[in-house]
C-alpha cells in the first residue's frame, strides 16, 4: 500500500520542474532551465519570483528574508551607486542552446551527486553516461538531451527525496502495474510522457529517440501496452 511519504516522494520531480517546464512552451531553453534548476534540488526563491541572493553582489545590510520573502532596506544612493555600476558592466554575449544545456547538465549533475553524497553505490547508470557525454566534445544537444531525459525519468521512478535534506534513497515503492489507480503515480507518468512530447515539438529530440524512451523507460514499467498506456493517461 502507497503511504503519504511514497506518493510525496514519486511527486518530487514534476513538483520541481513543473513551474519551470511550463516555459517549454514557448521555447527550447524551457527545457534547459527545468533540467538545471528544477529536476534537482530547488534553488532558494522568494515572493514575487526567483531572486537569488550572491555574497558580494548586494550590500550586507540591504537584502533581507523572511518567511521567504525578500526585503530591501539599503539607502537610495546605495542603490544608486549599485544600479550605475551594474549599467557600466559590458553585457555578457548570449549564450548558444549547446552551452546552457552543457552548463545545466553540469547543474543536474552535481545536484543528484549531492543527493546522492551519503550513498554513491546507488547512482544510477544514467547519471555516468551523463557526466561522460558532457565532457566528450563530440557529443551533440540531442545527445545530451536524451541522457537528461533518461535520467530525469530513472530519478522519478527509482528514488524517494527526503525533503527536509533532499538526500535520494531507493524507493520501496516499486510495484507500479498494481498502483495504477493511485492518482500521484498516473500524475507522475502523465508529466513524464508529456515532458518527452514536448522536447520532440521542439526538435530536441526525434520522434524515434522519444519513442524508445518512452516505450522502455515510462510504457513497460506500467505492464501496458502502449495504446492502452495512452488510454490509461487519456490521450
Amino acid at each position: 500500500m502507497m503511504t503519504n511519504r511514497n506518493a510525496a516522494s514519486l511527486l518530487s520531480c514534476s513538483l520541481l520542474v513543473g513551474p519551470l517546464f511550463l516555459l517549454l512552451a514557448y521555447d527550447a531553453d524551457g527545457f534547459i532551465h527545468s533540467v538545471g534548476r528544477g529536476s534537482l534540488l530547488p534553488p532558494r526563491t522568494y515572493a514575487g519570483g526567483a531572486v537569488p541572493i550572491t555574497p558580494g553582489v548586494w550590500p550586507s545590510s540591504s537584502v533581507s528574508s523572511s518567511h521567504g520573502v525578500v526585503s530591501f532596506s539599503s539607502s537610495s544612493s546605495a542603490w544608486a551607486l549599485a544600479s550605475d555600476f551594474g549599467s557600466a558592466m559590458p553585457e555578457k554575449p548570449e549564450q548558444s542552446l549547446e552551452e546552457k544545456l552543457q552548463h545545466s547538465a553540469y547543474e543536474f549533475i552535481a545536484s543528484m551527486e549531492n543527493a546522492l553524497s551519503d550513498t554513491p553505490e546507488i547512482a544510477p547508470p544514467e547519471l555516468a553516461l551523463l557526466k561522460a557525454a558532457r565532457k566528450n566534445p563530440n557529443s551533440t544537444v540531442a545527445d545530451l538531451t536524451k541522457l537528461v531525459y533518461e535520467l530525469m525519468i530513472e530519478r522519478a521512478m527509482l528514488y524517494d527525496e527526503d525533503t527536509d535534506t533532499g538526500a535520494l534513497t531507493l524507493t520501496q515503492f516499486t510495484d507500479l502495474p498494481n498502483n495504477l489507480d493511485i492518482p500521484e503515480v498516473k500524475k507522475e507518468f502523465a508529466f513524464l510522457y508529456t515532458y518527452g512530447m514536448n522536447l520532440m515539438k521542439r526538435e530536441m529530440l526525434d520522434s524515434d529517440t522519444v519513442k524508445a524512451i518512452v516505450v522502455t523507460r515510462l510504457i513497460k514499467r506500467t505492464g501496458l501496452t502502449p495504446e492502452e498506456f495512452d488510454t490509461w493517461l487519456g490521450y
